[in-house]
């Protein structure tokens, strides 16, 4: 067993085979626990990993800049603590607890192109690897992905999502968020407004206090873009937005949807799969449609009245939505020859109306 410590500077300490105990101290380290159980804790000050290009349009010659730093499990089950400042956590293989204690974990990128333009790359976050992984945000504007395995991820305080913004940038933006990866996999928002993404496996999302959902607005000088909501990629999953107004997308598999208190939006991208809607109330939540994944001319706005009844079919070729007890249908020719396949179950049966539904 080796226990390495380091100094007030920026420091690179590499393990061994066996359990270590590498401790950063301040600035900005890179701490590498090789195989073994280990306990990598990067004290204070930030350990991430910073990139940096600049293009010279005038001699076309691309100057680059790159140091690394951050806290590396590598295989064995591996406890990584960030501690305060902006840190990158990668548990590597095996089953291991990752925390990335006070101030942001995130990744942010930055690129500009013009004459004299440069760009910057700050990459953080905490990333679980192979293995059944705990990370914890805790406070600060966290990343985390658990990747393979069955992973539980808590965001902690603040807002855990993705924001991005552009006007003269190509592309700019802090990324955050929970992103579980293959396997089964808690994620857990806590307080904030966060992005949470189950990918594959049979997830549960838990979205906590405040709002979970998108936001998008244009400008004629460039566009900004907040994304936050659980999504929950492939597989059945459980979706619970909890306090606040919440964007929930199950993805593909059959899923179930709560929105909590708020007002809610329910995605529903194709007809492939049928999601169930568990608290549903008209007049304050929404059914969001994506067009692309339906046909049927469905425009984009509030659904159309004569597009949507009550009833157990379509009563001519305008109907597209069908209402039936619980189930909602879609059928994209109305009276025509295709059927009409279920793609929705509203526990409870509540009212429905055209005005529930927005098409985009």
């Amino acid at each position: 067993m080796a226990r390495l410590t380091g100094t007030e500077n920026n420091d690179t300490l590499t393990g061994t085979a066996e359990r270590d105990e590498i401790y950063g101290l301040a600035e900005r380290d890179s701490l590498s626990g090789l195989e073994g159980n280990d306990l990598l804790d990067g004290g204070e000050g930030d350990d991430n990993n910073y990139k940096g290009y600049y293009f010279d349009y005038g001699t076309g010659e691309t100057v680059y800049r790159e140091e690394f730093g951050g806290l590396f499990g590598e295989a064995g089950n591996d406890s990584l603590v960030g501690g305060a400042g902006e840190d990158l956590l990668n548990g590597g293989k095996g089953n291991d607890t990752l925390n990335g204690g006070t101030e942001n974990d995130f990744g942010t990128s930055y690129y500009y192109i013009g004459g004299g333009g440069g760009g910057v790359t700050l990459e953080g976050g905490l990333f679980g690897g192979a293995g059944n992984d705990s990370l914890m945000g805790e406070d600060g504007n966290d990343l985390l992905k658990g990747e393979a395995g069955d992973d539980t991820l808590i965001g902690g305080a603040t807002d855990d999502n993705g924001y991005s913004s552009g006007s003269h940038w190509v592309s700019g933006g802090v990324t955050g968020g929970l992103y579980g990866g293959n396997g089964n996999d808690l994620l857990e928002g806590n307080s904030g407004s966060d992005l949470l993404k189950g990918a594959k496996g049979n997830d549960t999302l838990i979205g906590g206090t405040e709002g979970d959902r998108s936001y998008q607005t244009n400008y004629d000088s460039g566009w900004e873009r907040y994304i936050g909501g659980l999504f929950g990629g492939a597989g059945d999953d459980l979706l619970d937005g909890g306090e606040g107004g919440d964007l929930l997308n199950g993805g593909s598999g059959k899923d179930t949807l709560t929105g909590g208190t708020g007002s809610d939006r329910f995605v529903f991208s194709s007809t492939a799969d049928v999601d169930r809607i568990t608290d549903f109330t008209s007049g304050e939540d929404l059914i969001e449609i994506i067009a692309d994944g339906f046909g049927g001319g469905l425009t984009p706005g509030v659904l159309n009245a004569d597009q949507f009844v009550i009833g157990t079919g379509a009563i001519d070729e305008n109907d597209r939505f069908i209402y039936s007890g619980k189930n909602l249908f879609y059928d994209v020719d109305g009276l025509g020859g295709a059927n009409q396949i279920k793609i929705a179950i509203l526990d409870g049966t509540p009212t429905l109306l055209a005005s529930d539904f927005t098409i985009f």
